[in-house]
């Protein structure tokens, strides 16, 4: 096996890691606990080593402190995508809705549209005239 192949298979260890129940719990706590403060190689290298070393880990793979990192980071970027949108007022979001028409309040009997129809047909092929 050469280093290529060692590689491909590191990966498709990673994309099948999964972090345990009680893992998640612990990060979820330290999460809300440690607020926006910045998470350090360190602080994910030891506690991924606490995580290789549980019993509930046994027969799984060892945590890599990139993993938890990751956890960490996405974490943190799913929270702020989440308040982002409360930043803005309410009042100031756009309606996918469009405005609501106008009617006419007043309306024109036939005999009438039949003499205002012809002048508009008229209008609008001049326009079309003029902008092509």
């Amino acid at each position: 096996m050469d280093v290529n192949d060692e590689f491909e298979l590191m990966d498709m260890d990673d994309d099948d890691f999964e972090f345990t129940f009680s893992e998640i719990i612990e990060m979820e706590n330290l999460f809300k606990e440690m607020g926006d403060k910045f998470i350090s190689k360190s602080f994910c290298q030891d506690l991924a080593t606490k995580f290789s070393r549980s019993v509930h880990r046994s027969g799984k793979s060892s945590v890599k402190w990139e993993q938890v990192e990751s956890w960490f980071e996405d974490k943190q970027s799913t929270l702020a995508a989440k308040a982002i949108p409360s930043l803005v007022p309410e009042e100031t979001l756009i309606s996918p809705r469009a405005p609501p028409v106008k009617r006419r309040e007043s309306t024109i009997s036939i005999s009438e549209a039949a003499v205002v129809l012809p002048n508009l047909m008229f209008e609008a092929s001049v326009r079309n005239q003029i902008l092509d």
